[in-house]
């Protein structure tokens, strides 16, 4: 029997880990968007590999993308198992409730380590809080998560940790000096960076208008008291 993973959709930069799972696994990819999230950027669009994948119909009322397809599909599929990112406004609890319904495994995969505290998340964290404490298991991605989720009262046996990975050969590569990024900005390559230094770092953060994500954290380590005179960020 296949495993079905319900995510919004596929990005360039977790190609290959579906690739892996589904080398590993006979996956289904339900995805229920467009890509069109408002927190997305539209360049970097949508990607597939070499795994099967079903792009599910829907539509948007404000930022709640609806996907009546999704539980129907859900509860027609013959999978053993259910795993569902914590995204979707409506697809997360219709996951859920399929799989409560029909006593499919529910797998949830999250990576949020604290209380969101907009009106509406306020408004609905005790149903999120329900499904944290009932799935029959929650993949996170860091020990920082799994210590929220112990907080909200979720069995400590029931999280598993699995570290984000990270592609070697695409990071290792020497950039010319000459190279330059789609938008047309140069590069920067230690070799044109004008600093007295030996090495540079560069922090990002999920940085969108008006909003930060602990920002400050890296940017403290780098330049706070203990200033490290052979680095620049």
């Amino acid at each position: 029997m296949k495993v079905a993973f319900v995510t919004n959709f596929c990005p360039h930069y977790r190609v290959k880990t579906f690739e892996t799972l589904a080398r590993y696994q006979e996956m289904d990819y339900l995805f229920f968007s467009k890509g069109d999230e408002w927190y997305w950027p539209q360049q970097h669009g949508m990607r597939q590999g070499a795994f099967h994948l079903e792009q599910l119909p829907g539509f948007r009322i404000g930022r709640m993308r609806l996907t009546p397809a999704l539980p129907l599909r859900l509860w027609r599929g013959q999978h053993r198992v259910i795993i569902k990112c914590i995204t979707g406004r409506f697809a997360l609890p219709a996951a859920y409730v399929v799989a409560r319904l029909k006593g499919t495994p529910f797998v949830l995969w999250t990576g949020v380590w604290m209380r969101l505290q907009t009106p509406f998340h306020r408004l609905f964290f005790p149903a999120v809080r329900h499904i944290y404490r009932h799935a029959d298991a929650v993949v996170v991605y860091g020990e920082h998560v799994k210590r929220y989720l112990v907080a909200e009262g979720v069995a400590e046996d029931r999280i598993f940790v699995a570290p984000h990975a990270m592609d070697n050969e695409a990071y290792r590569r020497t950039v010319p000096a000459e190279a330059s990024t789609s938008s047309g900005s140069p590069s920067v390559s230690v070799e044109r960076a004008p600093l007295s230094c030996s090495r540079i770092r560069l922090a990002t953060s999920g940085l969108s208008p008006g909003r930060t994500r602990r920002t400050n954290l890296p940017l403290t380590a780098l330049t706070g008291p203990r200033r490290y005179s052979s680095t620049s960020l």
